[in-house]
């Protein structure tokens, strides 16, 4: 099924479940990216170190490999210095606390849509597009979307 969706998208975003079945693998697999967020919490850590292991165990290149810190709350948690020696490598993407977050969870409403112009809704749309292949960089959509008139407004700009 994963094969058939690839044909037909260019984007697949799937969201692994926290173990590494069979189905789990196969998905990582094929990604070109892998997302791998984690808090700036001991038992996230802990259980970041050991999928880190397991993503080096099956051989997959630290490239692929997005290590993503997710402050979940207005609370300071481990320093990011403390995590990066302790994984051994750097962090990545580093996603803010906003409390724009929880609510749009509760009202099942995504906060990139419901609040285009807060730093993390800006972040997410950014990181999408950074991590979109050279190739689809170039090519504008058929039917830009808002989000991709924001992004490209932003680079606009920053040129």
């Amino acid at each position: 099924m994963l094969t058939e969706f690839q044909k037909h998208n260019d984007f697949l975003v799937i969201d692994t479940p926290h173990d590494f079945s069979d189905i789990a693998i196969k998905a990582l697999d094929t990604a070109n990216h892998i997302l791998f967020v984690m808090a700036p919490e001991m038992g996230s850590l802990r259980a970041g170190l050991c999928a880190l292991r397991t993503y080096d165990t099956l051989g997959y290149d630290p490239e692929k490999v997005i290590v993503v810190l997710n402050h979940i709350s207005q609370a300071s948690g481990l320093k990011n210095s403390q995590i990066e020696k302790a994984i051994g490598r750097k962090i990545d993407l580093e996603l803010p606390f906003a409390p724009e977050v929880s609510q749009a969870i509760n009202l099942g409403e995504p906060f990139v849509t419901a609040n285009t112009n807060i730093p993390i809704s800006v972040q997410m749309e950014d990181n999408a597009y950074n991590l979109t292949r050279e190739t689809l960089k170039n090519l504008p959509p058929i039917a830009p979307t808002a989000a991709w008139n924001r992004v490209n407004r932003r680079l606009k700009a920053k040129k």
